[in-house]
């Protein structure tokens, strides 16, 4: 079952279909027939914190302008797309998913008072789907309350705030249907699931907690083809968000840490094998760059990372997490389970990079090996010159902080080049789309169907423009790592969209 981001094209009205339907049901509430059971009863303080929050929650309009790519006198192509947000400070700083402005040339943001303003784009993290965004407004705005995340429980009840299909400060509710989903999306995915309503046009909005509290930002939906609601709803936990919006507010992007390992989940087998307690969760070491935090503090491959300072990991998604938040130039006291017993480290943490965002109108999908991540299709990618360089003597994967992922690898600025152009893959998912269209680990794609491929941005934005056009596939020519080169064909629409 495919997966949507909730943006919404401001041209969409509701299909004629909708319009019958809306109809229909009108007619049935002017007769007198019995509306439909509410499948719960509705809390009696949500009108009270809906009533509170909804001054914070905002719409926000990303406009992109593309060249034409036909006649000189073709005029370009300009798309409005809509999404949501919610503020955080009294200045104008504004939380949004990063799918719904990436790459726009203009940003507005509308307030729940009916205020437009031009908004800028602070930074945007190239790991997560997180951007920041900052307006200027002639008084203090309402700003919304940070929960923790962590204390989240299944069951509880959620209000979901935005734009749905074009309908600003829409309400809905439900409850938590589960924690820690894993979409596929990041080596970092830990979603709430929701049932609250959310549709296209959701996307950067805010979910709360019956205090009123922001606990997650609404992103994805899983749904049939058409794209309707079928209480499948995605959100990015709350404390994820605030840890990057604090990172890009202090440093304009994320600077995440890393401790130079490679690691992965304990199936029961191996937990078995190892002796590990019973219910113990961790991630298994299984790669140790020699120059990195962990192998210079003893951490060895077959350890399995059991807590990283005070935080228990349960998978290998916790531990990605647990690095990339930790204080770079800082050690974490980091357990593991070795011979039986555990066994207690300081490991120096370093920074990872990040590619350094930029504003509206220069703004780029993500350029390096681990932000060149196409997650919607099961692809890493990264510039085929890195791979050269990587690969020269002496050089070597330096950290991976999620199973079966790269986030960086080692280079040497005097190693020869021996490959000047395309991108790299890096990493297929199996199953994903990158699977089924034969593309694996050391492939180069060469050229779209827009032209020649010099980085991963190419081919980002010919996927992107692909499934703008509404084209299932996108052509791609590939250079396997024999040099044959051949043809195949990228579902289009399962990328992660660029806004």
């Amino acid at each position: 079952m495919p997966r949507h981001r909730l943006v919404w094209p401001l041209h969409r009205s509701i299909p004629g279909a909708g319009r019958a339907a809306l109809l229909m049901l009108c007619a049935a509430l002017w007769f007198g027939c019995p509306p439909a059971r509410a499948a719960r009863a509705p809390d009696l303080n949500l009108a009270d914190t809906v009533a509170d929050v909804m001054p914070t929650a905002v719409a926000i309009v990303a406009t992109t302008v593309e060249p034409s790519g036909g006649a000189k006198d073709q005029p370009p192509k300009v798309s409005h797309e809509r999404g949501s947000g919610f503020i955080v400070d009294p200045d104008g700083t504004i939380v949004t998913n990063k799918h719904v402005v990436s790459g726009a040339s203009e940003v507005t943001v509308t307030l729940d008072s009916g205020i437009s303003l031009p908004a800028t784009v602070v930074g945007e993290s190239t790991k997560a789907d997180i951007a920041v965004l900052r307006v200027t407004p002639r008084r203090p705005l309402p700003t919304a309350r940070w929960g923790d995340s962590n204390k989240v429980r299944v069951g509880d009840t959620v209000i979901a705030i935005g734009n749905p299909l074009g309908f600003d400060s829409s309400v809905s509710a439900g409850i938590v249907s589960a924690l820690n989903r894993n979409i596929m999306e990041s080596p970092f995915d830990d979603y709430i699931q929701t049932d609250a309503a959310i549709n296209h046009g959701n996307s950067g909005g805010p979910l709360f907690n019956i205090k009123g509290e922001v606990v997650g930002m609404n992103s994805v939906i899983f749904a049939p083809d058409n794209g309707g609601f079928i209480g499948l709803g995605f959100a990015i936990p709350s404390n994820d968000v605030r840890f990057v919006v604090d990172q890009i507010r202090r440093y304009g992007f994320v600077k995440a840490g890393q401790i130079g390992v490679q690691f992965q989940d304990v199936n029961p087998n191996l937990r078995e094998s190892l002796g590990l307690p019973v219910g113990a969760g961790g991630a298994i070491v299984v790669e140790v760059d020699p120059s990195g935090g962990a192998a210079q503090a003893g951490i060895r491959v077959g350890d399995v990372i059991l807590q990283v300072r005070n935080q228990r990991i349960t998978d290998a998604r916790a531990l990605a997490r647990a690095i990339v938040i930790s204080r770079v130039g800082a050690k974490a006291p980091i357990q593991v389970w070795r011979d039986g017993a555990v066994q207690k480290f300081d490991v120096a943490v370093t920074q990872a990079p990040e590619t350094m965002p930029s504003g509206p109108a220069g703004a780029q999908y993500p350029r390096s090996a681990a932000e060149s991540m196409a997650q919607g299709l099961g692809l890493a990618l990264e510039p085929a010159t890195q791979v050269a360089s990587a690969s020269a003597p002496g050089n070597r994967p330096a950290d991976r902080t999620g199973p079966g992922s790269g986030t960086q690898q080692a280079t040497n600025p005097s190693a020869s080049r021996t490959q000047m152009d395309g991108a790299r893959v890096s990493r297929v998912d199996p199953g994903s789309a990158a699977a089924q269209a034969g593309l694996k680990v050391g492939d180069v794609i060469v050229m779209t169907e827009r032209g020649g491929v010099s980085s991963p941005t190419d081919v980002m934005r010919a996927l992107d423009s692909a499934r703008m056009a509404n084209k299932e596939y996108a052509p791609i020519l590939v250079r396997g790592p024999d040099g044959d080169l051949r043809w195949t064909a990228l579902a289009a629409h399962a990328l992660k969209p660029a806004r």
